[in-house]
């Protein structure tokens, strides 16, 4: 009887052992679960401190365009991602029970307590709603897709009062502009095609060109245009005349032909016997082509002249 009792001794002390330990992993396996959920918190405020010296910091530059950020939750990559991992013909049962609508959330309701509520659900679908996983994945792969970082910052600039996005398209593109002349430390050369685009000839004047002309003493910029003021305006160093042959625009040689030179250069082009070359490029100077291409003409440009003079007049 004594061994007897003995042996049962030493099975409870066992038992006993076995259970303290089987309590001490189950409170690493809680403090483990409660960490990776509290993961989400700690991203958005590691974002949240992020955009926060965004706002104070600013720019140095100078510019009427200011920055700040703000923290997005990834809604639509997240569901998305739900909708991959689990069967969604669970998703009206595991709405009835905790309120949660898996294909409809919003910001308000993505936190500790939805996260908390899926992973029950996954690890005891009978007792915690029944979220089924599709065939092929296991609950590590599952926890990890759930948990993956779903925050991002959402950069801010406005001009004025507005933001980019909230702008015609117009000022959302001289903002752009701005922010590629003005604001970019690089010395490398900048190619610009075609900035009047959406663009008043007013605004191109006032902003885009004098943000051309206050950069282009740091950096090569390179524009693509149809627009006078921008040539003009900008004081443009050399300028470079592309032509198509055509009736009535035909080249020298060549199916594309080139010219370049200064805005004061009106001179034509020669061949070795003094004679104008062939090609629309060679027959009319720098000065006179700008004006034909960019203005219309001479005779088109005299007659906005005298029209702004007639108008001036009768006011």
């Amino acid at each position: 009887l004594s061994k007897i009792i003995a042996n049962e001794r030493e099975k409870l002390q066992k038992a006993i052992e076995r259970k303290e330990k089987k309590d001490k992993l189950n409170d690493e396996l809680n403090a483990l679960k409660e960490s990776i959920i509290e993961s989400q918190a700690e991203y958005f405020n590691a974002y949240n401190e992020y955009s926060k010296v965004v706002i104070s910091t600013g720019t140095s530059k100078k510019t009427k365009l200011s920055f700040s950020a703000k923290v997005v939750w990834k809604q639509a990559d997240f569901q998305r991602r739900l909708g991959n991992i689990f069967d969604n013909r669970n998703f009206h049962s595991f709405y009835s029970m905790h309120g949660y609508d898996l294909m409809a959330l919003t910001v308000e309701t993505y936190g500790k307590d939805l996260l908390a509520t899926i992973w029950d659900a996954v690890e005891n679908k009978n007792k915690f709603g029944g979220l089924t996983v599709k065939q092929g994945q296991r609950l590590e792969s599952v926890l990890n897709e759930i948990f993956d970082n779903w925050y991002n910052v959402h950069y801010i600039v406005r001009s004025g009062h507005d933001t980019i996005e909230e702008m015609s398209p117009g000022k959302k593109a001289l903002v752009l502009l701005e922010l590629l002349i003005s604001l970019e430390d690089s010395k490398c050369p900048i190619l610009i095609d075609q900035p009047e685009d959406d663009l008043d000839n007013r605004s191109i004047y006032e902003d885009l060109v004098q943000y051309i002309k206050e950069k282009k003493k740091e950096r090569q910029i390179i524009v693509v245009t149809h627009n006078a003021n921008i040539v003009l305006g900008a004081d443009a160093e050399e300028i470079i005349i592309a032509n198509q042959d055509g009736l009535g625009t035909e080249n020298n040689t060549r199916r594309f032909e080139y010219r370049s030179g200064a805005i004061e250069n009106d001179r034509l082009v020669y061949d070795g016997q003094g004679h104008v070359k062939k090609g629309i490029l060679n027959q009319a100077g720098i000065q006179t082509q700008i004006c034909d291409i960019l203005e219309g003409g001479s005779a088109a440009f005299t007659l906005r002249q005298n029209k702004y003079i007639t108008l001036g007049k009768s006011e």
